[in-house]
This record gives structure tokens, sequence and C-alpha cells, in this order.
């Protein structure tokens, strides 16, 4: 059987020169901080992005997307460099200008004659397997590991998919597409005469030094794939992918608004809220004879830039992880009945505001159990509308479709801001397939 995908060359691509902008970059090996020492067991982030190219524009989009990178990599450092443990404290660090370690990002060019670009930007497709091959990935059972890794591919008929993969150690969502689009600002400003501002970015730990996890949540986790101990169903698990308008998401909003505690409801709140009755309908009676008496989960990260206190000004361009992992729980019961969505809108806005109010990294120790033996039917939330990943333009234009690759986690839904309309949101989930076309019919219905 052909492979679906053909390398056709493998380099690596170093910073380029910083000058007299070398003084901002931090020492390394880097210490990690506590958020960044929770997020190194969650999956890598692997995403594919869409455009338009003919086969005769590919290669000089190709070298384009080389030179740019160089040149993003040399305010982004860190991402050049590769995750080792300390021979010294045993923590996890990385590395990215020292003798042991040559920065640089392995850059993929590949080629496919098999995989079909019309139907994979089409917008419920999702092909995992595709995906998969259009994203490289890292094997995380060796030390030391990379950061990041890009592959662009080109298919036989038109088109290129640009994939990459990021250690989640390194950066959080936030940060990375903070690099992404500086990365995509450079690309298409390359042959012109324009000089771009440096980025706002800074990788200063010592905001987090007064944290007292002695090194206790490192004793709690150590680097492998991460294992949530959601339930095994003997189903494989299928993708879908929704594309919500703006104003079937202002619907959405103003039906939770008229059933919350007339707080203003965010888009996250309702969609979530949502999400999580139709999930909670779907599968009742299916997960090994779930009955309304089991516990459901919401699991969320949030942001928590805006929420610590004390850390200054430049917590808003820190280069890192500053998410914690958060979770409103609730028996399934509570979320089938008649006032289901409305439990689950004051359920999610009260743990958003809870976590809010009580943002602090001093109990990071306690962040493991949070999500270990979690309830066999729960639903987990990566990505946001905020990140707004159909703005990246290298030069040809915004991207046709972008999804998440690797996506393995039953339960798992993952959120960005859609394409061509302001306040749409694009949703994709995993679920059996028992559950998903249950699911669907009760989602679509209730978006109006």
């Amino acid at each position: 059987m052909e492979q679906a995908i053909k390398v056709i060359d493998s380099s690596s691509i170093s910073p380029s020169p910083m000058g007299a902008a070398s003084s901002l970059l931090p020492n390394s090996p880097l210490k990690l901080s506590p958020f960044d020492h929770f997020m190194a067991v969650y999956p890598p982030m692997r995403r594919v992005l869409f455009y338009e190219s003919s086969t005769s524009s590919f290669p000089s989009h190709l070298q384009a997307l080389k030179r740019s990178l160089s040149k993003a990599l040399q305010y982004f450092p860190t991402l050049a460099g590769k995750l080792a443990f300390s021979p010294d404290s045993g923590e996890l660090e990385i590395h990215f200008s020292d003798d042991v370690v040559v920065p640089s990002v392995t850059f993929v060019e590949a080629e496919t004659t098999t995989l079909d670009y019309g139907r994979l930007v089409k917008e419920e497709e999702y092909d995992d397997t595709a995906l998969d091959a259009l994203a490289p990935s890292f094997d995380l059972t060796a030390m030391p590991v990379p950061v990041m890794s890009v592959q662009v591919t080109r298919f036989a008929g038109g088109g290129m998919a640009v994939g990459f993969i990021v250690h989640h150690a390194a950066v959080d969502g936030r940060a990375l597409w903070n690099f992404i689009k500086y990365w995509a600002e450079i690309c298409r400003n390359l042959d012109e005469d324009v000089v771009l501002q440096p980025p706002s970015v800074t990788f200063d730990r010592s905001i987090f030094n007064d944290v007292r996890h002695e090194n206790v949540l490192m004793k709690e986790l150590r680097v492998s794939s991460c294992s949530w101990g959601v339930y095994q169903n003997p189903e494989d698990p299928i993708h879908r992918t929704f594309v919500l308008s703006s104003s079937s998401i202002q619907s959405l909003k103003r039906r939770a608004s008229k059933v919350g505690k007339k707080l203003r409801v965010s888009t996250f709140v309702a969609l979530g809220a949502h999400v999580w009755t139709c999930t909670t309908k779907a599968r009742i009676n299916e997960v090994n004879g779930t009955g309304e008496e089991e516990n459901t989960c919401f699991f969320y990260p949030m942001d928590c830039r805006s929420h610590l206190p004390d850390t200054g000004p430049s917590i808003e361009h820190y280069f890192g992880n500053c998410i914690k992992p958060c979770r409103v729980l609730a028996k399934m019961r509570d979320l089938i009945d008649e006032d289901g969505f409305s439990f689950a809108v004051d359920a999610i806005q009260g743990g958003i505001f809870r976590e809010a109010m009580e943002a602090s990294v001093n109990n990071c120790h306690e962040w493991p159990l949070l999500i270990r033996d979690p309830p066999r039917a729960s639903l987990y939330v990566a990505g946001s509308p905020r990140f707004r990943v159909y703005e990246t333009d290298f030069g040809w234009g915004r991207p046709k479709k972008v999804e998440q690759a690797g996506m393995r986690q039953e339960g798992l839904m993952t959120l960005a801001a859609a394409k061509g309309e302001e306040g749409g949101v694009q949703l994709t989930i995993l679920l059996s397939p028992s559950c998903m076309e249950k699911f669907a019919s009760l989602f679509l219905d209730g978006m109006g």
C-alpha cells in the first residue's frame, strides 16, 4: 500500500543571529515553572493549516517559510531548544544555547499523491489518519525531546499543508499562536521594505519564584504520554467538526443569559454548557452502563495571565505556560432533565468565577488530583476562539481550514474562531460512534 506522505527533504532551521537584541534572551538552560511542569505530561500540540497553493508556487512558498522561521526564532529561541532532565535537580529544563544542544527546529518537506486536499478542507471533514500524516510527531520516550518541529506538505493536485508540533512543557496555546502569527507576519513581509517591530515577549519564570511547590509537582508528574483515565469504550471514537455562525452563537448566549444568574454569559460558558448537556444525554446508559447517579466532569483550562497577583505587566507577554486545570463536577441527572442547560450554565460560570478569584499556583501540587481517575463520562476542552487561527496569513491568503492532529481522547473538544465571520466558532469533538449521531442531533437542534 502506498504511503500517504513521501518525505522529500529534512533540514534544521536555526534562529537568525540576534545582534544587539541578544541581551533579551533568557539564560540556557531555562528552568520550568509549575505551569510548565504540569503541562509536560499533556500531549504535544499538533496543528495543521491548509492553504491554497499551485504546484508552481510551492517551492517559493517553502523557501519563504524557512527564511521567515529562522528570523522568527531569534525572538523565540526556546522553541529551537530541547527538553531534558537536569543532572543536578532531576527537574525538566529547556536547553537552547549551550555546548550540548545546537538550537534548531526540524523542517520537513513532503508531498502526497494519495490525500485529497479538496476533501480535507471541507467543513465537517475530519480524517485523523491524514492529519496524523500531515503533522510531525515526537518520540516522547527518549530524552532529550525537541520542543518544536515543522512539516510542509504539497498536494499533487494543488494545495499545501503547514503542520507543526510543539511540546506542551514549553508553551501554552496563547503563547504558541502569538509566535505563529509573528512568523506569518515576517513571511508576508519578506520581500517588502518593511521593518517589523520586535515582538513584546518575556521568558522570565522568576515571577513564579515565590510558589511553594518544592518539587512536589514533579514527584507527581514525570514526562510521559497523557493518561487521563477516561473509560475505554470498545468502539473507536470518531471526530466531527461543527462550524457555528455568529448568529447561532448569539442566539445560544441569549438563551444562556435568560437561565443564568443575570450575569453576562460568555461564548465559552454558553457553548460549553450546551455541549456538556448534549454529550451527557447522548452518553446516558451507553458508557458501560452509566446511570443517572454517575458523576460527569467538565474540564477546562484557565489562562491565569490576568488573574495572578503581583506579577506585573510583563505577564501579558509571558512566553510559556500560564494555564491551570479546572473542573466542574455534576451528577448526570443534573444535566439530562428539563433544567439541565440552566444547571450547566450556572455551574460553569460559577466555577470560572471562583477560579478567577482564587487564581494561585501555590496549590499546584493538587493539580494532578484533578485529572486522576476522572468520571467515565467527562468532557475536556482545549483551544480557544480567542486564538483566531484563521488570521494566520503567511503571504498567500488565510488558511482554508485549521485542525488539531492527534486527537485521541474520547470526550475531547477543541475550539477555535471560525473562518470568514466575526464571532463564529469552529468546534471539533471526539465521541464514540454510538454517541456521535445522537449528540449531533441534540447539539444542532439546540443551536436553533
